[in-house]
């Protein structure tokens, strides 16, 4: 079976997933209109194939129109996506958007300059995107008299724990953080857009719920920017030892991206008006454990650590609880760690030996 064989089937798996395990989300979306930002990155790509698949399958009423800043750009990346015929899409920035004259049902906000590219380069402009973008989102949501609103937030949120006993529970009210570092500009920008999201639940009635995201692995995921399980695959692919740039001792957790659009769907559709819900994988491992599994997985050459210490005297820790995720709603991962890699390499075009 050739790669590109192999991408199809894999890819069509995938779908075929998200359509089973969300499988009570797609009734209640029959008739429904959605306007969707941040459609054409990682978390929208993914949002719009599944829900392409549902439709398609199963010939449900759902329209979604897709705020971009480059229409033909996506066009370019994704020509099925552009041409199906359920979807629309719009020009325009996040914070300067021209309302369309529609009615909507749902709003699933995911845009935000959060690149850590951007936070180096352009901290004010990320900065003003996610607080301006939230309250011009908002302010929309009231407007339209939309039925949900699905916010897609950050774990980042939460900061830096300085104590290993710290959970990333939602109750947890989270670390103080340095509002005078700018290493700072998008935790605080991420808790101001979740207290637009309050005031404007609390003042107008609007009916939010907040996703809190953690990290993610799967097909579409970019490779080269700033996360680094994408860059160990890719470097993998690229016949590199992989690189660690710091000591590896950091933790995280992934989820593979057809559970997230499971959950997102899911959220959407069932999430309780003001709650908030950690979404992410709660198996943690080592930033080194990491790269040691893509090298098992993919049969890599090994791997560099450049020991550069932590800034910190607690190891950062980056792993939600998903306890409220799980009982409240149901949701599960189903894919681990070594099959997500396996699956995001195949899309990109590794070839197992």
């Amino acid at each position: 079976m050739n790669a590109e064989t192999l991408k199809t089937r894999i890819l069509a798996q995938d779908m075929e997933s998200v359509h089973h395990h969300a499988g009570s989300v797609w009734p209640e979306l029959e008739g429904s209109h959605i306007f969707l930002t941040g459609g054409t990155g990682f978390f929208g790509k993914w949002l719009l194939h599944s829900i392409k698949h549902v439709i398609e399958s199963e010939d449900f009423n759902i329209k979604i129109t897709v705020l971009t800043r480059n229409p033909e750009l996506f066009c370019n990346a994704e020509p099925a996506l552009y041409a199906f015929e359920n979807f629309s899409f719009i020009t325009g920035d996040i914070q300067t958007f021209e309302v369309p004259n529609l009615d909507f049902t749902h709003l699933i906000h995911s845009a935000a300059d959060s690149g850590d590219h951007v936070l180096r380069t352009d901290p004010i402009r990320m900065f003003e995107s996610i607080v301006g973008g939230a309250q011009r989102v908002l302010e929309f949501a009231r407007r339209c008299r939309v039925k949900r609103l699905l916010w897609v937030s950050s774990g980042a949120v939460y900061g830096v724990p300085t104590d290993p006993k710290d959970e990333f529970s939602e109750d947890w009210g989270g670390q103080g953080v340095n509002c005078l570092e700018v290493s700072s500009a998008y935790t605080v920008a991420k808790r101001a857009g979740e207290m637009l999201c309050t005031l404007y639940q609390n003042q107008w009635g609007v009916d939010v719920s907040i996703a809190r995201c953690f990290t993610f692995v799967g097909p579409y995921l970019p490779l080269t920017v700033n996360y680094a399980i994408g860059n160990f695959i890719d470097d993998v692919l690229e016949g590199r030892k992989i690189t660690i740039k710091g000591s590896g001792q950091e933790v995280r957790s992934y989820l593979y991206a057809s559970d997230l659009a499971v959950w997102l769907w899911s959220l959407l559709v069932f999430g309780q008006k003001g709650s908030v819900i950690n979404v992410g994988s709660d198996e943690a491992v080592s930033i080194y454990q990491v790269a040691e599994e893509v090298v098992k997985v993919l049969s890599g050459k090994g791997i560099i650590v450049q020991n550069i210490p932590p800034t910190k005297k607690v190891i950062p820790r980056y792993v939600p609880s998903i306890e409220r995720a799980k009982f409240d709603y149901g949701l599960r991962s189903t894919v681990d760690l070594s099959e997500a890699i396996r699956r995001t390499a195949i899309t990109n075009g590794w070839k197992s030996t």
